[in-house]
């Protein structure tokens, strides 16, 4: 969890993302790069981190 506090963009779906919030629980909110109003929840585990 600690390599994506860092993280600038991930990849989700093959979609660019921006890393919002992480919960403990293992969620975190994501937005797209280019809709910074639309946010969605992801496994930590199903995204990868490009930048």
């Amino acid at each position: 969890m600690t390599i994506l506090k860092d993280a600038k963009e991930v990849l989700y779906r093959d979609k660019r993302f921006k890393v919002i919030h992480i919960y403990n629980s293992g969620y975190c909110e994501i937005r797209k790069i280019n809709n910074s109003y639309q946010v969605e929840l992801a496994l930590l585990t199903d995204l990868v981190v490009i930048k």
